[in-house]
């Protein structure tokens, strides 16, 4: 509950900046003011903030800290000088997610062109939290870069074709969703609007657009649309902050809403699609088997889990990572189990396919009647890694079953019987 109660704090908080941003970029004509104020219902109603929030993660927080960033930015556009929110914005964005960055370090660079020692302080503080991570990750003996970000920068894309090829393959992968379509067309957008505005506005609108396409090239998106939402808000804060181009940003702002609100209409059944897989496969992890565990979707199991939970997708385990996307061999997650001494397996056969354990007993599946929502899969494969633990966890499992709620169905293999 506390972590969907501050994403709700956050998407308020998103939403006052988002009212300053439109307030303050009124024009005084009639024709413009009615542009302004159709754009500002429509982007935060359609560009899924408040799918965002409904994650519970990080990312409404992240939005805010961002439209907090573009709000300091219009301040000081308008010669008021550096605001709080500029310089909060500015250490929060990156903090909570390494692509806030981008936009951090342009706005500190535009900054420091008219006092270079502000902008060197501004872009401190943006690096700092990141710095600070590295090394406390380094520390622990792990990567500096988190697993999960390099994972989600690697997937999908061939690890045999070179950088270039990397590169390229990522910018294709972006294109092809419907935000990361609308996201170049918003940044080119912006970057237009440039031509039409001078002095400190240019400045501020080049490093929004810059900031934009800097993701595009290098992160990531999708993922219930919830990578992409903070620069979606942030372009269209920026385009409505220049005052440029209305007819055509307005115009793509809304068909973007449009078809992110039609995309999303399945992302209702979520909250009931994750109560019916993985709050049962954690009930069951942390309740009955009592084991370590493996898992390629990792999230509700781990939570609060006191036992080990093994993350075969890599997402927090950079051999795991290593061993799914460097060609691996037939059976590579059974090594890894073994190494482990993880006796209970949970996940979707489809994701880890070759890899899964040939030594591996299928106890059952637990199945989603009337499958729907945004999940890997409608059903969940249930292994014994380690045949000593066999009779206790079919006997775990006959306990845990009778506490299925409806529409959740496990249905047990022969060999668990």
């Amino acid at each position: 509950m506390m972590p969907f109660a501050l994403n709700l704090v956050a998407m308020i908080c998103a939403v006052l900046v988002w009212a300053l941003i439109c307030w303050r970029a009124l024009p005084e004509d009639n024709g413009g003011r009615a542009w302004v104020l159709i754009g500002a219902g429509l982007a935060p109603a359609g560009l899924n903030l408040a799918g965002a929030t409904m994650t519970a993660m990080e990312h409404t927080p992240h939005i805010a800290a961002t439209l907090m960033i573009v709000a300091g930015l219009q301040k000081w556009v308008q010669g008021r000088g550096v605001s709080w929110m500029l310089v909060a914005g500015i250490l929060l964005a990156p903090a909570l997610r390494l692509e806030g960055l981008a936009l951090a370090v342009a706005a500190a660079v535009v900054s420091g062109v008219e006092r270079p020692k502000l902008g060197a302080i501004l872009g401190a503080a943006a690096l700092l939290p990141i710095a600070a991570f590295m090394v406390f990750l380094s520390g622990l003996g792990l990567e500096p870069l988190p697993s999960s970000v390099v994972s989600k920068l690697s997937d999908g894309i061939s690890p045999s074709g070179g950088a270039l090829a990397q590169f390229f393959g990522g910018v294709t992968q972006n294109l092809n969703q419907t935000g990361g379509l609308f996201w170049a067309v918003l940044s080119g957008l912006l970057l237009l609007s440039a031509r039409g505005v001078s002095g400190r506005m240019r400045g501020a609108v080049l490093a929004i657009s810059a900031a934009g396409f800097a993701h595009l090239v290098l992160g990531r998106i999708g993922w219930m649309d919830r990578y992409e939402a903070y620069a979606l808000l942030m372009l269209a804060a920026g385009l409505i902050m220049a005052g440029q181009w209305r007819v055509p940003s307005v115009a793509v702002i809304a068909a973007c809403s449009g078809l992110l609100l039609w995309q999303q209409k399945d992302f209702i059944d979520n909250p009931r699609a994750i109560h019916l897989q993985h709050t049962q496969m954690a009930r069951f992890a942390q309740d009955f088997a009592t084991t370590p565990v493996a898992v390629n979707d990792l999230g509700r199991v781990a939570w609060g889990n006191n036992n080990y939970v093994l993350d075969l997708w890599g997402l927090a385990n950079a051999q795991a990572r290593e061993m799914r996307l460097s060609q691996p061999q037939d059976g590579w997650a059974g090594e890894l189990v073994r190494a482990q001494n993880v006796p209970l397996v949970m996940v979707y056969d489809h994701w880890i396919d070759e890899g899964l354990g040939p030594d591996w007993t299928r106890l059952g599946a637990l199945r989603m009647q009337n499958p729907s929502g945004f999940l890997g899969g409608a059903e969940v494969q249930f292994y014994a890694a380690d045949p000593a633990f066999m009779t206790s966890l079919t006997a775990a499992l006959r306990l845990w079953e009778k506490g299925l709620p409806r529409d959740a169905v496990f249905e047990f293999a022969e060999e668990g019987v």
